[in-house]
């Protein structure tokens, strides 16, 4: 609802002559109407107009305006209590107890800076209802009460109550509805495509009124409320509420002064007054209850409309699938970004389950336990998975797995897909893996032999060797040298050493077959064999293959006493203790190869030690 500002923008209910003057002739009339035609007992109106249209004034006003509005509502109550010839004294006191409530009930429905713009959002109404409807009134009926109530004349309690009822239904009767004239509603419901329909049902409205109350009857009166509900539903809240006024006259006038609502044939005067107030008031709270609720529903239906309308334009325009599935896995809805990237139509999927389709079988429990992670714990998940083209390829899909839930409880009621084809990107991480893993194979492994480096063979011969002293194991070690590979390297030429060294470590490989055993160069000419869980006499055995599988290679040499090259091992096998180091075990090998090349070469040679502290070796021949 468009209500004034402080910024000067012209409103039609804004302070100005003409608006002034309309006011004036609207309260003096309004007061007469009340005073005149619809008095009760004692002078008592059903319902008391006048406080409501000046609150709806001073409601489209800004405060600096009130003044004006008030002294404007002053004169015209005191003009109408004038012209119906009341007690000046008297009337003089009421009027200034309605300008009280009605200026106290206008500040407390803005002190918070918020105006009442619209009834139908529950918070407005309810602040409307108890500031507006019931603390304004009852203040000023209150105040009225002290002021003029005789002494011995009716009980207090009945003299609030004949002043509070009918101040707080005209408030509730009137307020809303020029809120509403003023508004952009009757903008709307006027308007050249639906002015026939608006006449006619508030025609509809006024005539069932008219007839209930003519007719006479307690359960008659009833009728009024199905019309009442149409018109609310067709016409909405400012249908509902500008109506009232018209059932409000037509009711106070012709049951207090001609007819009858209550069950009754006739009924007291102060009777038919109650039972009237009591009507009117179930009039005006049904009339906002179920518009409240209409529109409510309404605004929830747009909101709902218009998300769906916005997710479908974010969804058809996005470049990665977006699904909607139920709890079970089911689709419901398929981006048309599923056709590029898999080839399917949306509507080739919609209804079917990964469980059945698509997705790769082998990547399926994967899938579900995902999806079953994400409801479990109510977190989010990122899934890589395959996923099948309409042409039957596979290809990899990353895919981000989360709940939704229903906008009105809260519950979740299916998972949000949206999925993005990473082939590409799984593709290149392949390759960085497989780089990495040959960099990593270069980093341990011998460039020129292709067996293990100096590096690998001191992190195994560590490795193996802390193995061996935890379970206490026996380690054995082989270094092998190439006899007079200096001279072979004169003699060949650097090329075909190389081709010798090659050939050397392809006969230790020949030969050492366990996986757990390591052939590595040691450096230079030499070449070292970890035999982990090996005994001495196995491992001198197994060098000794290695010597001949060497020589059976029959590799020119003739700078070795063979004519072929050969090969001198060491070998050595311990037990280490704790505390004792790996390089212990080299040291001992490498003692036995240079016994070897000491007794003539081409030969293995086993040195026997034992090791019962960490570090002084006992030879025992």
């Amino acid at each position: 609802m468009q209500l004034t500002s402080d910024t000067g923008r012209n409103h039609p209910a804004a302070q100005n002559p003409a608006t002034l003057a309309a006011l004036l002739i609207l309260v003096i009339a309004a007061s007469w109407v009340g005073l005149r035609y619809t008095a009760g007992f004692d002078h008592i109106a059903p319902l008391w107009s006048t406080n409501g249209l000046l609150l709806a004034f001073l409601l489209l006003n800004p405060v600096r305006r009130w003044p004006g509005f008030l002294a404007i509502g002053f004169t015209g109550f005191l003009l109408s209590h004038l012209i119906t010839r009341s007690a000046l004294a008297d009337n003089f006191c009421l009027s200034l107890c309605d300008l009280a409530e009605v200026t106290l009930a206008a500040w407390l429905l803005t002190r918070s800076g918020k105006k009442i713009t619209d009834l139908t959002h529950s918070p407005q109404l309810l602040r409307f209802a108890l500031y507006g409807v019931l603390i304004g009134p009852a203040a000023g009926a209150l105040l009225a009460t002290l002021i003029l109530r005789r002494p011995h004349a009716v009980p207090w309690r009945n003299a609030f109550l004949w002043l509070f009822l009918p101040d707080a239904l005209g408030i509730a009767a009137v307020a809303p509805a020029v809120l509403a004239l003023f508004g952009e509603e009757p903008l709307r419901l006027f308007a050249s495509g639906r002015r026939r329909k608006t006449l006619l049902l508030l025609s509809l409205l006024i005539l069932v009124s008219i007839t209930a109350f003519s007719t006479g009857g307690f359960f008659l009166s009833f009728l009024i409320f199905p019309p009442l509900v149409l018109v609310v539903l067709e016409l909405g809240w400012a249908g509902g509420v500008i109506g009232i006024p018209f059932i409000a006259f037509a009711a106070s006038l012709m049951t207090l002064h001609r007819y009858r609502v209550g069950p009754l044939p006739y009924p007291p005067l102060l009777q038919r007054l109650l039972v009237l107030q009591a009507f009117l008031a179930a009039i005006i709270v049904s009339v906002n209850v179920v518009s409240l609720v209409f529109h409510e529903r309404r605004r929830h239906t747009d909101l709902t409309r218009e998300n769906e309308r916005r997710f479908r334009m974010l969804a058809e325009n996005a470049r990665d699938v977006i699904v909607l599935t139920d709890l079970d896995g089911r689709r419901l809805y398929v981006s048309p970004a599923v056709t590029p990237i898999l080839g399917w139509a949306p509507r080739d999927l919609v209804g079917g389950s990964f469980h059945t389709d698509v997705i790769h079988p082998d990547d399926r429990p994967a899938f579900q336990q995902t999806l079953d992670e994400v409801r479990k714990f109510d977190r989010g998940q990122i899934i890589i998975y395959r996923c099948r083209k309409k042409g039957g390829m596979y290809v990899w899909m990353e895919a981000s797995l989360s709940l939704y839930r229903d906008s009105l409880t809260d519950e979740p009621i299916g998972f949000v897909k949206v999925a993005r084809d990473v082939s590409r990107r799984k593709a290149a991480e392949e390759e960085l893996q497989n780089a990495y893993e040959t960099l990593e194979a270069m980093a341990i492994v011998d460039a020129l032999t292709g067996v293990a480096n100096r590096r690998r063979f001191d992190d195994a011969l560590d490795h193996e060797w802390r193995r061996a002293v935890r379970s206490g194991t026996s380690l054995a070690l082989l270094l092998i040298d190439v006899d007079h590979f200096k001279s072979y390297n004169d003699i060949y030429g650097h090329v075909r050493g190389d081709a010798c060294l090659r050939e050397i470590a392809a006969a230790a490989l020949e030969v050492v077959r366990r996986s757990a055993d390591i052939v590595a160069r040691f450096g230079g000419e030499e070449f070292a064999v970890i035999l982990p869980d090996t005994e001495e006499t196995s491992a001198a055995a197994l060098g000794e293959e290695i010597r001949e599988a060497v020589m059976r290679r029959e590799i020119e040499h003739g700078g070795n006493q063979p004519g072929i090259v050969t090969v001198s091992i060491g070998c050595t096998a311990v037990v280490p203790p704790r505390g004792s180091k790996a390089v212990t075990l080299v040291e001992f090998a490498d003692e036995a190869l240079y016994q070897a090349k000491h007794e003539g070469r081409n030969r293995v040679k086993t040195r026997r030690h034992s090791l019962p502290s960490a570090g002084h070796p006992e030879e025992t021949a």
